[in-house]
């Protein structure tokens, strides 16, 4: 076995699209990642990168932790697209209320997609474990996460449960359905996220298709039989082993995809293409939901919490960061009303 967790990061202390001290961020993520695993563990640990981190900040990083390792890669929109067709700044259609979201933005949601698992596998890893700058471990794991993984047949374990807004991810049902049906797709679990709506979410219905006559939005809020439900894996941590998506069904499926444009032109991010893939490609029982450590991911703008939070680990009987995180900026929030 060959493992390695994942950054991809930005040498900065003001990101272009959040606004955050990114540079800090990814030093306090990997202290802690350090503090509760990888000091017993000590597997590798890639960060990537656009060339922005020196060979004195790779050094200020590493602390002398061999493990940390930086490789350098280039963003770019691909080209078998129409560059004419991707703009510079995607907007949903709702407003720019709603969400702008830059071209790194969508580079990092191409990254996570489908060229991390390329890159792995030239490098000759077959497991990897995804934490971001602004993903916190607070809690020890005891155990090796990778060896878990492997011992109980697992492939794809996740921390938190989530739900992308539709207006993010316009015409994503209909293609998936699409896909499904020109390929003669026989899916695993993935019928257990389409709608099938019951006779409350009808009676719902009418209720919002009456408010829709005076706030269009409302539109948003239907259960129409057959649509995806969004629902997946808040994957800024998950853990997964490379050769399910490198098999031949994942990779047709995620080239088919990128190939339209998914990131650059749709926005159809890296958390709904991935989620997707395990629920048509993957048997349910190699899913696997962590809830035992204490994790934190939140967005949090001008003092605010916008989106995510922190969730306590079972095992975690003090928790004395979830009772900090909760006194200052409340509860996780998972509103599929708003977009960020």
């Amino acid at each position: 076995m060959k493992p390695t967790f994942v950054y991809l990061a930005q040498n900065t202390r003001k990101d272009p699209q959040w606004g955050r001290d990114s540079r800090s961020m990814l030093e306090i993520s990997l202290d802690k990642l350090y503090e509760n695993y990888n000091h017993k563990f000590r597997q590798s640990i890639i960060i990537f990168h656009e060339g922005d981190f020196t060979l004195e900040d790779q050094r200020e990083l590493s602390k002398g932790r061999p493990e940390i390792t930086f490789h350098e890669i280039e963003f770019k929109i691909p080209d078998f697209l129409d560059k004419s067709k991707v703009p510079d700044v995607w907007v949903s259609s709702a407003g720019k209320a709603y969400g702008e979201w830059g071209l790194g933005h969508r580079h990092m949601c191409r990254f996570y997609t489908i060229q991390i698992f390329d890159l792995l596998s030239e490098l000759g890893y077959d497991w990897v474990c995804r934490f971001d700058d602004d993903s916190i471990l607070h809690s020890p794991i005891e155990y090796d996460l990778f060896e878990y993984m492997e011992s109980h047949n697992l492939e794809y374990g996740y921390r938190v449960d989530s739900q992308e807004p539709y207006r993010l991810t316009e015409g994503f049902s209909e293609a998936l359905h699409n896909y499904i049906e020109k390929f003669a797709v026989n899916p695993t679990f993935f019928d257990e996220h389409v709608w099938t709506p019951s006779l409350k979410n009808t009676l719902c219905n009418y209720y919002h298709q009456l408010l829709a006559l005076r706030w269009p939005l409302k539109k948003n809020n239907l259960r129409i039989a057959g649509t995806y439900d969004n629902w997946g894996y808040f994957n800024n941590f998950f853990i997964s082993k490379m050769a399910f998506w490198k098999s031949d069904p994942v990779q047709h499926f995620l080239h088919f995809f990128d190939q339209m444009g998914a990131s650059h032109i749709l926005h159809w991010n890296d958390l709904i293409l991935q989620s997707a893939a395990v629920q048509i490609f993957m048997d349910k029982k190699k899913v696997h939901k962590f809830e035992d450590w204490t994790y934190e991911h939140a967005t949090i703008r001008h003092g605010k919490l916008e989106y995510g939070g922190i969730w306590r680990g079972k095992q975690d009987e003090q928790a004395d960061a979830v009772k900090a995180f909760e006194q200052q900026y409340g509860r996780a929030i998972f509103d599929a009303d708003k977009t960020y």
